[in-house]
């Protein structure tokens, strides 16, 4: 399992840095389809994303390109519900077992083909139009940031796809800001959840290293071909294996 786990983080680290799109919508069914416990897999993804995403906010931070007013936004609602997100994560992990891990791979299948639709959405639709339709939901962010922060809570999935498009859709932000003001944000939910999936002894330390080996050169390189190669393709094609993968775990 440890060339697999290696292969595994250079490539989604690679799909990481070349595109901006994937993360936990990855990592997440990644591990559960090598047999790994579904709590386990989100505790483990929680702590990869830590990492990966503080090297992503470094460089936004270094380049200003964060809103921290929107980060707090975003923040009053999505703390409190990552929380109640993994409050109930572990309720549904004392169920017998084989009923618990049914229901959260259904979960993690649903949330993953919602976030496929949301990222085809983000593609297609001209972001002029989303703003012009959806400004005025700007003064629901906090309620916003609980309910989203709650279903990345039970799945880990979502901490930056599905609140980037509420960035593109709902604030007048520069592009370059979108990716920093998400990362910024994911980063807060991750880091506060990896906390938790430690004291709760819900993280396989030697599956997060492997992965770690292979991610980190993954995303040096992805990031460097982003400027060489076309993005949009490799984008449509983590879009089909995320649903894909939700399908698959709903089944």
């Amino acid at each position: 399992m440890n060339i697999e786990l290696v292969l595994g983080g250079f490539i989604i680290g690679g799909l990481i840095g070349l595109t901006g799109v994937g993360g936990a919508s990855l990592l997440t069914p990644f591990l559960l389809f090598l047999g790994a416990n579904p709590v386990v897999a989100i505790g483990t993804d929680f702590l990869f994303n830590t990492v990966t995403k503080f090297l992503g906010f470094m460089t936004h931070l270094r380049q200003k390109t964060i809103e921290f007013g929107i980060v707090k936004e975003l923040a009053w609602g999505s703390i409190p519900g990552i929380f109640l997100g993994i409050i109930i994560l572990h309720l549904l992990n004392t169920l017998e077992i084989g009923s618990s891990q049914l229901l959260i791979k259904h979960l993690i299948g649903y949330v993953l083909i919602l976030t496929s639709l949301l990222t085809i959405l983000q593609l297609t639709l001209p972001s002029k139009y989303l703003k012009e339709k959806l400004v005025s939901l700007r003064k629901l962010t906090p309620l916003f940031g609980f309910i989203i922060g709650t279903f990345v809570g039970m799945t880990s999935v979502g901490s930056g796809s599905i609140f980037g498009l509420f960035l593109l859709s709902v604030y007048r932000v520069a592009p370059s800001k979108v990716a920093g003001t998400d990362i910024a944000h994911a980063l807060i939910l991750v880091a506060i959840s990896s906390l938790i999936m430690v004291g709760t002894n819900s993280v396989n330390y030697s599956i997060l290293i492997l992965l770690l080996i292979g991610s980190i050169p993954g995303v040096f390189i992805g990031s460097k071909l982003a400027t060489k190669l076309p993005v949009l393709p490799f984008k449509l094609i983590i879009i089909f294996i995320i649903a894909t993968s939700g399908i698959y775990l709903i089944k």
